[in-house]
């Protein structure tokens, strides 16, 4: 199994690639999912790809206290956009 930078490695070339895509958390908990995010956003930064927004699902949100509109406070601090249907998938975009 990978590790969480090994993730966010991995994730943020497919994201530099593409500029936006999708990852879907099943098997983490609000503080494993909350890890893998930072990771990401942070990487994100370190590589100055310019995320400007992340897209979170309703339930997955509430259980980290993120609310639509508001800044994440890791790397360049993108704006969080929640959307019902995502469940507990997560999509990272670029700007």
């Amino acid at each position: 199994m990978a590790s969480t930078e090994q993730l966010a490695e991995a994730y943020v070339r497919l994201l530099a690639d593409l500029k936006s895509a999708s990852l879907t958390l099943m098997n983490h908990e609000a503080d494993g999912a909350a890890l893998v995010i930072a990771a990401i956003v942070d990487r994100c930064a370190s590589e100055r790809l310019g995320l400007a927004r992340v897209f979170i699902g309703a339930e997955l949100s509430d259980e980290l206290g993120l609310r639509e509109g508001s800044h994440l406070k890791h790397g360049e601090q993108p704006l969080v956009r929640v959307e019902a249907d995502l469940g507990r998938q997560i999509r990272f975009e670029l700007g």
